[in-house]
């Protein structure tokens, strides 16, 4: 889950720049149907943690 979070930084890091925005606070990520329920919540609870902290 390390390189996800590494990967939502970065995806962070190309808007901002590419809007001219100092602060990117809101966004949607989209997670596959056929996820389970627990890789669903892995993905949520990393992309929360690691790109807004």
């Amino acid at each position: 889950m390390e390189i996800l979070g590494m990967l939502f930084k970065h995806l962070k890091q190309m808007t901002e720049k590419n809007l001219e925005s100092n602060v990117v606070v809101d966004c949607v990520i989209g997670i596959p149907s056929y996820f389970s329920d627990l890789q669903r919540r892995c993905n949520a609870q990393n992309f929360s943690f690691k790109l807004f902290k």
